[in-house]
């Protein structure tokens, strides 16, 4: 038992690791080639070239491990059958299960560790990945416009027209503190700067809303408001950019963004769920392999590449459809997840049916 268990294991980590080579090669080829103009144009140092190069491998392998272990467990199984290997195995008295569950078991405890490490490390590194791409070629913007954020606790409304990342300012801002159903005060200024943690609002007029509604009207250069105790990080995000913020700060921002932009929320909520679960179609794709009946014995190759190629796009594509559907509000976060596991699952039964069948 433990002999098979041991080929089975080093056959498909060793087809894994090849294919996870030849993508993560592809890609920075491909990197490379869109980036060439921007290289030369402005003479990147090759080392800094290469340290954006490292930065962007864990990006690439997350991108690559689902689709190579796929094909690695495919063209497995399909050479025990091409090969009757499995009706030896099986007339020693070994069962299909036995075959593939240390298979399963292997993909489990990966896509656990890449969850961990994603949420660990990858997405600072992902971080520094951007902030190289920004400096190299100037690809990325570090500005956020129109921002609304509440604050739940104390119904705190706060809108600015735009978040500057690298003066940690935010410009235009309004805040707007209801009491009792009404509104009690409001603030305007130019812009808020956030200094030594602290934010100081610049050209500041304070309106409040006295009895009888007399409406007072203060002035200020500068002012400290205690009530505004907002992290920077929490404005800097983009729909795209919740994915990169820390876990904590994301689910912070979610929370705030719930009680003020119920749309947004659907939106940010939908990307989130799809980055806890970024490393999930590596389990779901290998367990959809492994209940797949492999009875084409002619061009073991071919068939892999094709039936891994088929199985991808199809989960592939629900995940865009069900993510579209997510952030428009029309399923809950939740479901973009589950939707393309069960649908996913379905074929692979019916094809199982179908091999039975014949």
């Amino acid at each position: 038992m433990k002999i098979i268990t041991k080929y089975t294991i080093s056959s498909i980590l060793k087809t894994a690791l090849i294919t996870i080579w030849v993508f993560v090669s592809i890609m920075i080829i491909v990197e490379l080639f869109v980036k060439i103009d921007s290289i030369i144009n402005n003479q990147v140092p090759i080392a800094k070239l290469l340290y954006n190069i490292v930065l962007g491998l864990p990006k690439f392998l997350m991108m690559g491990i689902s689709i190579s272990f796929l094909f690695s467990t495919t063209f497995f199984l399909s050479q025990l059958q091409a090969n009757n290997e499995i009706i030896a195995l099986f007339n020693s008295g070994f069962s299909y299960k036995k075959i593939i569950n240390p298979v399963i078991l292997l993909v489990f405890i990966l896509t656990i560790l890449l969850t961990l490490f994603n949420e660990t490390f990858g997405i600072k590194i992902n971080n520094l990945y951007s902030q190289s791409e920004q400096e190299l070629f100037g690809r990325s913007s570090t500005t956020n416009m129109n921002i609304s954020v509440k604050d739940p606790d104390t119904n705190l409304l706060c809108y600015a027209n735009s978040f500057s990342e690298v003066n940690q300012t935010l410009y235009n801002i309004s805040l707007i503190f209801p009491v009792e159903k009404r509104l009690g005060k409001k603030i305007v200024a130019q812009r808020a700067t956030y200094i030594d943690d602290k934010w100081l609002f610049y050209d500041v007029k304070n309106y409040e809303v006295g009895d009888n509604n007399v409406v007072t009207v203060t002035s200020f250069t500068t002012k400290v408001i205690p009530e505004f105790n907002f992290q920077p990080k929490i404005f800097k995000n983009l729909s795209g950019e919740i994915s990169s913020m820390e876990l904590g700060s994301a689910i912070e921002y979610l929370r705030r963004t719930k009680a003020v932009n119920p749309i947004a929320y659907s939106e940010y909520s939908t990307t989130l769920y799809q980055r806890l679960f970024s490393a999930l179609p590596l389990f779901i794709l290998v367990l959809i392999s492994c209940s797949i009946n492999y009875n084409y014995k002619k061009n073991i190759l071919l068939f892999s590449i094709l039936q891994s190629l088929c199985t991808a796009v199809v989960y592939y594509v629900t995940v865009m459809l069900v993510t579209i559907m997510g952030n428009q509000g029309m399923i809950s976060a939740p479901l973009t997840v589950i939707l393309p596991v069960i649908l996913i699952y379905i074929i692979a039964m019916l094809f199982k049916l179908i091999g039975r069948k014949k």
